[in-house]
């Protein structure tokens, strides 16, 4: 199985937003060591500051699917899921004040399913990205068929022993 990697769309929006934050926290930062009143901005951009791994961690995940499973990876987070691990694969809509995004969630047996960091889709998006987003979750369960059914999803990557 050939190994294949997803990744964020947005994670160049991501990076642009830390960058503004970082250095808009840190303009802050030194006005307000070196002696100036406090004001609304400077509370706001302590407060990107503060927010920007968060950001970071969530804008630049990405996950690689080879023979073994899925490897998820964010910068503060690396996880691999077994292929046998897996019950199984769905596209779910994630939604929390307001803003939502359609991302692959990951079923495991008799364990809390996840959603993947990569790829996910705004729920804003065009139809087309959504289609996309299908697309790779067929894909991820067509890999996850193939590795259970020849064996590489086991560990030690070959069949099964019949004894």
């Amino acid at each position: 199985m050939e190994p294949i990697e997803y990744r964020n769309r947005e994670a160049r929006r991501a990076l642009v937003l830390v960058v503004v934050s970082a250095v808009w926290g840190s303009v802050a930062l030194v006005r307000l060591l070196r002696g100036a009143d406090p004001g609304f901005f400077d509370a706001l951009s302590i407060a990107s500051l503060v927010l920007a791994p968060f950001l970071l961690n969530a804008g630049l995940g990405r996950i690689t699917v080879d023979a073994t499973g899925i490897h998820a990876w964010r910068p503060f987070a690396r996880r691999t899921y077994h292929w046998q691990d897996i019950s199984g694969i769905t596209v779910e809509e994630r939604t929390g004040r307001g803003y939502g995004a359609h991302r692959i969630k990951i079923l495991r047996h008799g364990r809390r399913a996840r959603f993947l960091p990569a790829p996910y889709v705004d729920s804003r998006a065009s139809r087309r990205w959504y289609e996309e987003l299908l697309t790779q979750a067929e894909d991820l369960r067509a890999r996850h068929r193939a590795a259970l059914a020849d064996g590489s999803g086991r560990p030690g990557g070959g069949p099964a022993s019949m004894g």
